[in-house]
């Protein structure tokens, strides 16, 4: 048995692991499609766009998609009323793997620092299953199994919306009244899951993160809204003599804004449960803030 392992250890250290080039080394190239119509007459004028970029990230199973569309259409109704409306719909999903600095070493670099370059992480066994990290006495992640089974993703959507209409009530040689309203929405919207087994190195039992509770679902959801509208006017007087003129105005405005965020987070889960309910350990956090401006 003693002549076994000395052969597999010098058999290990003669193979030189660069963990970050097998982790990091990912060179798919990134997609994108753009199309644009614009167009129109003398009253009428639009623009739209559309695109899809979707991003291959240069570590193991990350990726990010961006996918917008977007108009803008200008109206004149005859010469005293003319529009403006726009609007834009986003939605950006990503899934960005583990990275940044941690204290149960789980992040990549961080792992990697601690781990003599010998060992083969990124390879599977016959049953398809990566090696433990046996670094540290164990109290480490294997980032390559980390990266293959530990869910990070983020779905965002936003949509804006706004408009404005001009109306000339009054247009001689002195009075000029101008009437305008404006208004406009931004709605936000965001949602994350985080989701480890409870069999990932890092996240077993009586490892600094997995503690008493091994595994860990986390289901975060976040909305915004912001609206805004105003209603003003202007009126120019302009004397016979044109060397002077004198401008006043008067306007209302109205702000409003509201969010609502809460996140669920569930420890102790088992290997078939994805989600936080149900957790041997449950906790929910929720805010919300409501503001109304007037002016």
């Amino acid at each position: 048995m003693r002549g076994t392992y000395d052969r597999l250890v010098s058999d290990i250290r003669l193979t030189y692991q660069d963990y970050q080039q097998q982790l990091f080394g990912e060179t798919k190239p990134t997609l994108e499609t753009i199309l644009t119509a614009t167009g129109g007459s003398d009253n009428t004028k639009f623009y739209v766009s559309a695109d899809d970029k979707q991003e291959k990230g240069i570590a193991r199973n990350t990726a990010a998609r961006r996918q917008s569309l977007r108009f803008n259409l200008d109206q004149s109704l005859g010469n005293k009323l003319t529009t403006q409306l726009s609007g834009t719909i986003i939605r950006s999903f990503s899934q960005r793997g583990v990275s940044n600095n941690d204290n149960a070493l789980s992040s990549p670099l961080y792992a990697f620092a601690y781990t003599p370059a010998i060992f083969p992480l990124a390879e599977k066994d016959a049953d398809g299953k990566h090696m433990d990290n046996p670094a540290v006495g164990g109290n480490i992640s294997n980032p390559f199994d980390t990266f293959e089974r530990l869910v990070n993703n983020e779905d965002v959507y936003r949509q804006i919306a706004s408009g404005r209409l001009n109306y000339s009530l009054l247009a001689t040689g002195r009075n000029d009244v101008q009437l305008s309203f404006a208004g406009g929405a931004d709605r936000f919207s965001n949602e994350g899951y985080d989701f480890g087994p409870p069999d990932l190195q890092f996240l077993r039992f009586g490892t600094p993160q997995g503690g008493l509770y091994p595994g860990i679902a986390i289901q975060g959801n976040g909305t915004a809204l912001l609206t805004n509208g105003s209603l003003n006017a202007v009126w120019t007087f302009t004397p016979g003599s044109r060397w002077m003129s004198a401008t006043t105005s008067a306007g209302l405005q109205a702000e409003n804004s509201q969010t609502n965020d809460y996140r669920i987070t569930g420890k102790g889960t088992i290997p078939s449960q994805t989600n936080a309910a149900g957790a041997a350990n449950t906790t929910v956090n929720q805010s919300r803030t409501i503001v109304r401006g007037r002016a």
